[in-house]
């Protein structure tokens, strides 16, 4: 213990810890790098941005509930992810599941009954419809 505050070593290892300055800090290699701190703490955020407030810096946090107003990573992995918007610019997925579907700027949308609405379209393959109409020809259903 000193002026700074109470320091704790492991003489096997270099393991540590620290505690002081509003922060609890823990280290393998004798303090010359920090491995978890808890506590006031600065980070730089996915904009650049610093801030400096108390929360917790670790290598990897074991939780049954994490909650957040903002939560960002590289990657973030799940079976379930639910929430009123997701944002991003590339969604991976094998199934996207949700009651409507809008590109936001009115080009490309289905809603909840399947309706596709598009506009731009360029169409290969087959196309199986029993009604309607493509240029001058109407499509009746009847052969």
């Amino acid at each position: 213990m000193d002026d700074r505050g109470i320091w704790v070593n492991n003489t096997d290892d270099d393991t540590g810890i620290f505690i002081g300055g509003g922060q609890i800090l823990f280290t393998d290699d004798r303090f010359k790098t920090i491995q978890t701190a808890l506590g006031k703490c600065t980070y730089t955020d996915a904009q650049g941005v610093q801030h400096t407030d108390f929360g917790l810096l670790a290598q990897f946090v074991i939780a049954g509930y994490i909650a957040g107003s903002i939560i960002e990573g590289t990657t973030i992995k799940g079976g379930t992810i639910t929430g009123t918007t997701l944002t991003g610019d590339t969604i991976n997925g094998g199934t996207i599941t949700g009651t409507k579907i809008n590109n936001g700027n009115g080009t490309f949308s289905v809603d909840e009954n399947g309706k596709l609405q598009a506009s731009d379209v360029d169409v290969t393959g087959e196309i199986n419809a029993t009604s309607g109409k493509i240029a001058e020809y109407t499509i009746s259903g009847a052969q």
